[in-house]
């Protein structure tokens, strides 16, 4: 951790306390240059050094540069530490007066160009430009006459940014006549780096608290004032001696839409408004020189007005921050392929006679599942011995309250980790602990919603003119629910954490009851915030242009408010007391409503994307705190229901937030409950409104004929090769068999482990079922068997742990090499269903080719690992309800225990589909009908979500336009998506990532057109022969997809280099699935 993260910074109404902030701060050029501006202070001309806020700088100089631009000058200024800085002196409109051999010529400076600045032009015959002779007013700035290269400057001014570069506003300058004023200048800046910024900026508690309380209380006005002010302006009274009185017929014709719309053109004279505005005397403690913030408040039969005074120096925080970089804390940056070369074998196996009876028929679906194949546990008891327990991890269980397990790969697991104020994505929202930080310096939980005109793209890709990348800014604090309790003393914790919801907790310090708790529900239309005793405040870094409350709420008991920010969006917030608690907001400043006092029950916020208030004014006062999941299977028909669990008024229904994967597969009650309400989502395209209590999604067309052998979504198994083909494949697979499976498998990563025994399965399979060779499947088998029996004794080079902190299985390595990387952070929770899914898929090829293999000891085993990425069901107590797959989004998030700015990620959507597609076959191998179904349902999720979110056809209408050129997403995070891996951008990396390992499953998730487009994209017309590696087997395994022949083609060459094998894949498969479609 550097020190800089280690800094407190503190909120903006302290910073008057600052030794630095209200001073001009003598600097070199080099300390300037080094300030750095925080996420919520780049409008505020606020940078920092340590956590110094400085705006107000100084420095002494000589001039080194003249640039004339329009209407300002730039003089850069050298101070002898080894680096210049321009600083900026604003100019009025003037003429240049250039000399020429003609005559002389008087021209006007040319604007500024869309690059920033343009320079004034030079003569048409090459004559210098003399400098500009002002035309208008002399600047206000002192600055000395006549100033010219060589002079030396004391400069005061203001730090701002310019292209990335620190510049100096010049407020005042004079001349420095002598070097021992240099000199003093120079002892100034040492004393004060001494003195001042050579430590961190220290407040006590006590102090940040009792100026927090001034900040909001001293902006109270006084009740009789309002009542008295909001009467008048209701009966048109005049106060103005020389103004009529105006009649209620006047007052009545007040326009109520411009009032609440937009910023009002009120029918009362200046002198008037002076006289009827509620003026609050308090000064804005977030922004220099703010002036004293006036309200007025309108009366009106339908609706209470109240409307801030705008100022001049409005600066709206509607930016936010973004991360373009990968975050790639426990992310190893190699690729995902074996590239050791395999030894080839020394001697070929001898086939012998069969031990056990081989199948020769294909495996058949397990009989009917259960009615809600989600309702039991696969195991409800401890992990078998053979994993060590232990009882720590690396990360702590920061703030969580309540028994585990829980989970580590869902959307609020950045509430736990790291600082606990990274965003949490809920989806249309998202949310974040403020922690005093920000526009709004709050402590309460920011809530942000972006719309697809906020997004930032990368650069256009030259090969497909796609942008690199799209993603959401992060820290616009739209609205912020808070307390007037919380303080710099809050504590965050969380409870009742389930697969889709939990609750958050914000506590006035670390020892108290929740003063604040946030059921957040994935969907949820609403944002509630439950107050246990704290007094409302409201707080937005976007600024109020009015706040209206409306005379009669949509239910009985409940008040409404809307507020229309400057930005120009509105969002209704609701407050509900079941004790009969008032809900009172009055608006301060046009950044802060506060209730006057302490309020048990709900305060609700929605925003409005258009015309959608009374739809979110039927939905308030009721709100989701959970969602339970069944789901049926009957043949090829699956259904999955959310049923969201919910608190409030028990007669309205919820408002919940469905995404496209979900409103495309609604059944049709579902689907009548869908309304035109439309919501952007950060990278889930558009989510539209439910009003439901409970959701069912039905697919129609699941895998369920799916086996071991390669598969077509229209003609289902392909189980026969032709004589030639399996004359052609024989000779390789018993090449490959020959190989020593142990040690290809002995490796110190579980995922190369799996994939390498993943590899063999694939292979024994092929050759008892396709190349109908039992006696060589089982030489195979038995060396497979003992490879595995490794990993079922637990005795490979890292040993997985139980670990009883978080509740799973995990490698050792981290444990045992402090690396939080180790084995793609495996120990933090990274993949796991990625490096469990090929010892899953493994298994269920042992176990059909030889039922006797599935001994408990296996058997557990591999369970354990099922239950560790896939459990269904609250009643395994050592397990998190599906710790990978999102029922909501309709796929995995592979990312672990490690907090990001944007969310949860997932970089091989294939290997996620092969996650689901082990479950199948492992459901089916031990007959499991409810775990063979869940497979079958998932499997039938991902390929739905999968080809809206993550690869792209050019139909594709959920992603931007000018992002689905890329054909698959690269990286999806919850908040982005950027077309790279973490260990490259190699096209054949980001695009093949998508495409291994090639399975039964794979022409189900990657449809024909897809890869048709994908292919003419990147591949056709020879590139895919330039590629090198594993990755060119990948490619044209792919291929294989498509144009089954042009692969057989390229697996068969006579020249074909095994290096373009990756280790986890073969030969024998490859051709084998390539002949099974000619």
């Amino acid at each position: 951790m550097t020190t800089a993260e280690k800094l407190v910074y503190y909120p903006q109404y302290c910073f008057h306390l600052s030794p630095t902030i209200n001073k001009w701060c003598p600097l070199r050029a080099s300390d300037i240059a080094g300030l750095v501006c925080r996420p919520g202070f780049e409008d505020a001309s606020i940078f920092f050094y340590l956590n110094h806020p400085i705006q107000w700088v100084r420095i002494t100089g000589v001039v080194v540069a003249i640039d004339d631009y329009y209407g300002h000058r730039v003089y850069t200024i050298d101070d002898s530490t080894g680096q210049c800085i321009e600083c900026t002196l604003a100019t009025p409109t003037t003429t240049t007066t250039t000399t020429t051999t003609t005559g002389t010529v008087h021209r006007r400076e040319s604007r500024e160009s869309s690059e920033g600045r343009t320079a004034n032009p030079q003569t048409a015959t090459g004559a210098h430009s003399m400098r500009p002779k002002s035309t208008g007013a002399v600047n206000a700035v002192p600055f000395p006459a006549d100033v010219d290269v060589g002079a030396v400057l004391d400069i005061k001014g203001t730090v701002k940014l310019f292209r990335g570069q620190k510049q100096i506003g010049i407020r005042k300058a004079t001349r420095v006549l002598s070097t021992n004023e240099e000199v003093l200048f120079w002892d100034k800046i040492r004393d004060f780096r001494h003195d001042v910024l050579s430590q961190p900026w220290v407040l006590k508690d006590r102090e940040v608290r009792m100026w927090r309380l001034q900040q909001i209380e001293s902006v109270e006005p006084e009740a009789k004032k309002r009542r008295k002010i909001s009467r008048e302006l209701a009966e048109g009274l005049s106060k103005d001696p020389g103004e009529s009185k105006r009649t209620s017929a006047e007052m009545r014709s007040i326009p109520l839409k411009p009032l609440i719309g937009e910023r009002a053109e009120t029918p009362y004279s200046s002198r008037e408004l002076a006289r009827n505005w509620s003026i609050s005397a308090v000064a804005n403690p977030h922004r220099e020189g703010y002036q004293p913030a006036a309200v007025i408040t309108v009366t009106t039969s339908s609706a209470i007005i109240q409307i801030p005074r705008p100022t001049s120096d409005i600066k709206l925080s509607t930016n936010g921050f973004v991360v373009t970089s990968l975050e790639t804390n426990g992310r190893e940056s190699y690729a995902p392929l074996l590239t050791n070369s395999i030894p080839s074998p020394t001697s070929l196996l001898e086939p012998v006679e069969p031990t056990v009876t081989m199948p020769s028929e294909q495996t058949k679906p397990t009989s009917s599942a259960s009615s809600n194949i989600f309702g039991a546990p696969i195991a409800a008891t401890k992990p078998s011995s053979v994993f060590q327990e232990q009882k720590d991890h690396p990360v702590p269980r920061l703030g969580i309250a309540g028994p585990g397990p829980y989970g580590t790969n869902k959307f609020y697991a950045n509430f736990f980790l790291g600082n606990q104020s990274s965003p949490a994505y809920v989806h249309p929202y998202s949310l974040a602990w403020s922690r005093g930080q920000g526009a709004t310096s709050s402590w309460g939980m920011a809530i942000s919603h972006t719309e697809a005109d906020q997004r930032v793209y990368g650069e256009v890709q030259p090969a497909t003119g796609a942008a690199k990348y799209f993603l959401n800014p992060i820290g616009i604090q739209s609205l912020c629910l808070s307390a007037l309790e919380l303080g710099s003393k809050a504590a965050l914790t969380t409870d009742t954490l389930n697969s889709h919801s939990a609750n958050v907790n914000l506590h006035v310090d670390s020892k108290a009851k929740p003063l604040i708790t946030f059921p957040v529900v994935q969907g949820m239309g609403f944002v509630t915030a439950v107050y246990n005793g704290g007094t409302p405040v409201i707080e937005t870094g976007v600024y109020f242009k009015t706040v209206t409350r409306s005379t009669k709420g949509p239910h009985p008991g409940i008040t409404k408010y809307t507020m229309h920010l400057e930005d120009g969006k509105v969002w209704h917030v609701y407050g509900y007391s079941a004790k009969g608690d008032p809900f009172d907001l009055t608006v301060t400043n046009n950044r802060m409503a506060k209730a006057g006092k302490p309020f048990h029950g709900i305060v609700q916020v929605s925003k409005d994307p258009g015309s959608a208030e009374s739809i979110i004014d039927a939905a308030s006062g009721a709100y989701p705190v959970g969602m339970v999941l069944s789901g049926t299977s009957s043949g090829s028909k699956g259904t999955y229901t959310f049923t969201f669990q919910k608190a409030g008024l028990p007669n309205v229904k919820l408002l919940m937030y469905a995404l496209p994967h979900h409103y495309e597969s609604f059944d049709s009650v579902t689907a009548k409950a869908t309304s035109t309400v439309k919501l952007q989502t950060t990278t889930k395209g558009m989510a539209k409104a439910v009003i439901a209590d409970c959701w069912t999604m039905t697919e129609p067309n699941m895998p369920a004929s799916m086996g071991f052998a390669p598969w077509d979504p229209v003609k289902g198994p392909k189980n026969t090769l032709s004589d030639s083909a399996i004359k052609t494949i024989t000779p390789v697979a018993l090449k490959e068999l020959s190989q020593n499976v142990d040690q290809q498998s002995n490796q110190d990563s579980m995922y190369f482990s799996g994939k390498a025994l993943a590899k063999f399965a694939a292979i024994c399979f092929t050759a008892n079922n396709l190349l109908k060779n039992p006696k060589l499947a089982q030489s195979g088998l038995a060396n497979l068997k003992d490879a595995f029996k490794r990993f079922t004794t637990n005795k490979q080079q890292f040993p997985l742990y139980y670990e009883s902190a978080w509740g799973g299985i995990v490698s050792s390595a981290s444990y045992k090499t402090g690396n939080n990387g180790a084995d793609f952070g495996n120990t933090f929770y990274n993949d796991h269903h990625f490096h469990y899914g090929y010892f899953i898929y493994a298994a269920a090829v042992i176990g059909y080719l030889d039922p006797s293999w599935l001994t408990k000891e296996n058997v557990d085993y591999i369970n354990t690992m099922v239950r560790d990425i896939s459990n269904p069901s609250a009643s395994d107590k050592f397990f998190p309800v599906s710790r990978n797959f999102d029922w909501y989004h309709g796929h995995s998030w592979a990312h672990g225990l490690y907090e990001t700015l944007d969310g949860k990620d997932q970089e091989s959507s294939s290997e996620d589909a092969m996650a689901a597609y082990s479950v199948k076959m492992w459901g089916r191998t031990i007959k499991d009908a409810n775990m063979e179904a869940r497979g079958n349902l998932m499997l039938s999720v991902i390929a739905r979500s999968l080809n809206q979110y993550y690869l792209y056809t050019a139909q594709n209408n959920v992603q931007p336009e000018n992002y689905i050129g890329n054909k698959v997403a690269g990286i999806l995070f919850e908040n982005k998506c950027d077309h790279t891996t973490y260990f490259g951008s190699n096209i054949e990396y980001v695009q093949g990532i998508h495409m291994l390992p090639l399975l039964p499953s794979t022409k189900f998730t990657r449809p024909v057109d897809f890869v048709k487009q994908e292919w003419a994209t990147y591949f056709d017309k020879g590139r895919a022969d330039k590629i090198e590696g594993g990755w060119k087997g990948i490619l044209y395994g792919n291929l294989a997809t498509i144009d089954p022949k042009a692969a057989w083609e390229f697996f068969t060459n006579k020249d074909f280099d095994p290096a373009w094998l990756d280790g986890g894949a073969s030969l024998t498969w490859y051709q084998a699935y390539s002949a099974a479609f000619m």
